[in-house]
C-alpha cells in the first residue's frame, strides 16, 4: 500500500494552510466515485476517513485509491438479494469521527451513511476541524433523535446544509442518486470558499424539554 502514495491525512498534515478549492473538488469527486463503486459491488464501506484514501500522483494529476476494508459489510444478502434489516446495536466499535449521526447513535449503516460521512470528511478538509467531535459518546446515544438533528443542523455551515440534508433524508434501503450527491457536494465546496468566517464548533446538547419549548414557540409564531 505504500506504493499507492500518501493518504489524504498525510497531505493535510503537510500543508501549512487548508486545501485549495480545486484540490478539494478533485478529492471530493474521486472519494464519492470510489465509494459509489464499492456500493455497486454490494458493500457499504463504513469507514470513511482521510487515512483510508491514498493519492497516487502522476505528472498531470493524481489518482485516488480506497484502502482498508476491515469494516466493510454486505448490505444485501447474497442468496436472496434482499437488503439487510435496520437495527440498533448496543455496543459501538471502531467508528471513525466522521461517521454519520445515525451510526454514532448505534444504528445499522447503509449507503446513505457512507455519503453523510463523506460530507463530514469534506467539512474537516475545508475548515480544518469538524463541526463537532463525532467521537462515540454515551451522551450522544441518549439524546433524542429530533433534538440531536436540530442541534446538528444549527451547527452546520450553510454551504454543506443541502448536501447533508439530502443524505439524511434517504431511507435506509434507498440507493443514493450519486449525480445529485455530487452536484450538492460540489456546490457546498464552492460556496464555502465565499464565506470568510470562523466557524463556531461549540456543541451544546439540547434536552427534550428545550426541544418541545422550541416547537411550541414556532407553533405560536405560525
Amino acid at each position: 500500500m505504500d506504493l499507492l502514495g500518501p493518504t489524504i491525512q498525510d497531505l493535510h498534515g503537510q500543508m501549512s494552510q487548508m486545501f485549495k478549492v480545486d484540490m478539494l473538488v478533485a478529492l471530493a469527486k474521486q472519494v464519492l466515485d470510489r465509494v459509489a463503486f464499492v456500493h455497486s459491488k454490494g458493500f457499504v464501506y463504513r469507514d470513511v476517513k482521510p487515512e483510508n484514501f491514498t493519492c497516487e500522483k502522476s505528472s498531470k494529476a493524481f489518482n485516488l485509491h480506497i484502502i482498508d476494508f476491515g469494516f466493510a459489510k454486505k448490505y444485501v444478502y447474497p442468496k436472496t438479494r434482499q437488503h439487510i434489516a435496520m437495527r440498533r446495536k448496543t455496543q459501538l466499535k471502531g467508528l471513525s469521527p466522521f461517521a454519520s449521526r445515525r451510526a454514532q447513535q448505534g444504528y445499522e449503516q447503509s449507503r446513505r451513511d457512507d455519503l453523510e460521512a463523506i460530507g463530514n470528511m469534506m467539512m474537516y478538509l475545508q475548515y480544518g476541524s469538524l463541526p463537532m467531535e463525532l467521537e462515540q459518546s454515551a451522551a450522544i446515544s441518549k439524546v433524542d433523535d429530533i433534538a440531536y438533528s436540530n442541534m446538528c443542523t444549527s451547527l452546520l455551515p450553510a454551504a454543506f446544509d443541502q448536501y447533508l440534508t439530502y443524505t439524511s433524508t434517504l431511507s435506509f434501503e434507498q440507493e443514493p442518486d450519486y449525480d445529485v450527491a455530487w452536484k450538492l457536494l460540489y456546490s457546498a465546496i464552492i460556496q464555502a470558499r465565499e464565506y470568510k468566517f470562523i466557524v463556531d464548533w461549540t456543541v451544546r446538547y439540547i434536552t427534550q424539554e428545550e426541544d418541545n419549548e422550541q416547537l411550541a414557540g414556532r407553533e405560536l409564531c405560525a
